[in-house]
């Protein structure tokens, strides 16, 4: 069944591809979530406007992530957890918690956006990537302290 995606479906398609798909994976999950229509006559013209209307959205969305990247691009978080005197944390440090670190300094950054290997468990200091935007990529430092009593 041809469809018209009229929402980014990741590893499937981005808005205003056409594309051929399972007619039950078309039915029973695409179009009850309005992520896409059938493809018709009028499918040509409407994929043309939903990718330019995108393809702005995205330079709009760049531009901001590059400053938002250029402001952290220095920064250093603080995030204290209980730790054992050898430096090994009781739980670990999430991308949430970095995310809300972030927030808590005046940055709105999705644990999402926060790339991270796995959970930190220790005490130091992290070099930590962030995603903002497709190719726009900033390094922040973290540093796990042990919580004072």
């Amino acid at each position: 069944m041809k469809v018209l995606f009229t929402q980014n479906v990741k590893n499937v398609a981005q808005i205003g591809d056409i594309k051929d798909v399972a007619d039950g994976y078309a039915r029973n999950f695409l179009f009850p979530r309005e992520f896409a229509r059938l493809a018709d006559k009028e499918s040509q013209k409407l994929s043309e406007k939903l990718k330019a209307s995108h393809m702005a959205q995205i330079a709009l969305q760049k531009a901001q992530a590059e400053k938002i990247s250029e402001k952290i691009k220095d920064l250093n978080i603080a995030i204290e957890k209980e730790a054992n005197p050898e430096g090994h944390l009781y739980g670990s440090v999430s991308a949430e918690d970095i995310s809300e670190a972030l927030k808590n300094a005046g940055y709105e950054v999705l644990a999402e956006s926060i790339n991270l290997e796995s959970h930190i468990k220790e005490t130091g200091e992290f070099d930590i990537e962030i995603e903002l935007a497709p190719e726009v990529i900033s390094k922040i430092k973290v540093t796990v302290k042990a919580k004072s009593e």
